[in-house]
């Protein structure tokens, strides 16, 4: 029987260059049976633009730890976690649902039936001591291009 995935997978630069680092990173955490290792990958393969997202952001933005959402939980498309406050109640999550060619948009808390589950999502990094419950969260949805210009102003 297939373990239970989590709903979070921590992205390093490695993994976001290409399927191989992802497959790499699964298999090491996550750690699949060889007749699962395909259907994990797809549980968290990037589609149109959100591996340049993870890489780009990953390159320009050292402070930020990205995690991959597992597609079928509706967490989003990402959760980012800004570790330069060495206190996990003062670093802030960011939820991102990537839309392509959409304007940004900016709110305090998960929007919408995409990030439904944001919150059993960030229990799983919460569990790891990595945030506080009730560490600052803002949501960010809208084209890559945007999000990604979000964090060179904050």
């Amino acid at each position: 029987m297939p373990k239970i995935l989590p709903r979070l997978l921590r992205l390093p630069l490695h993994a976001a260059q290409t399927n191989d680092g992802l497959l790499l990173q699964i298999t090491r955490t996550l750690r699949p049976a060889p007749s699962n290792l395909l259907s994990t990958f797809h549980v968290y393969a990037f589609k149109n633009d959100e591996r340049d997202f993870a890489r780009l952001l990953l390159r320009r933005q050292t402070r930020l730890w990205l995690w991959r959402s597992h597609q079928g939980a509706a967490c989003g498309d990402f959760v980012i976690l800004d570790l330069s406050a060495p206190d996990p109640l003062r670093r802030c999550a960011f939820l991102v649902e990537l839309k392509q060619d959409r304007p940004l948009r900016v709110s305090d808390g998960p929007s919408g039936f995409q990030m439904r589950n944001v919150p059993d999502g960030l229990s799983e990094l919460q569990a790891r001591g990595l945030i506080a419950p009730g560490a600052p969260m803002r949501a960010l949805v809208g084209d890559a291009r945007e999000v990604l210009g979000y964090f060179e102003v904050h």
